[in-house]
């Protein structure tokens, strides 16, 4: 089942709750079994995306140049790291 993507300050909004902060500080809090938090996202945070999933209640977040690439990592559209046209890592 593909999830809906959410961009920009809905999913910051909705990252930052996942991981317990205010924005400071982070204490990663699983929400299970309710699909308002068992969602996806992307949001620009300086010159690269942050992209998370949390489809399975637990929370995946990684870095990119692109925002395509952080698609296509929520998507599953992709086969190895080299699929991306950019850096990415894991946060």
């Amino acid at each position: 089942m593909e999830h809906k993507i959410l961009f920009g300050t809905e999913a910051e909004k909705l990252l930052k709750y996942l991981l317990g902060g205010d924005g400071s500080t982070f204490v990663y809090q699983i929400v299970r079994d309710n699909p308002d938090y068992n969602r996806c996202g992307i949001f620009p945070e300086g010159n690269k995306f942050i992209a998370f999933d949390n489809t399975s209640g637990e929370c995946n977040v990684e870095e990119f140049e692109f925002e395509e690439d952080a698609v296509k990592w929520l998507k599953g559209d992709y086969e190895s790291p080299e699929d991306f046209k950019g850096k990415t890592s894991a946060c």
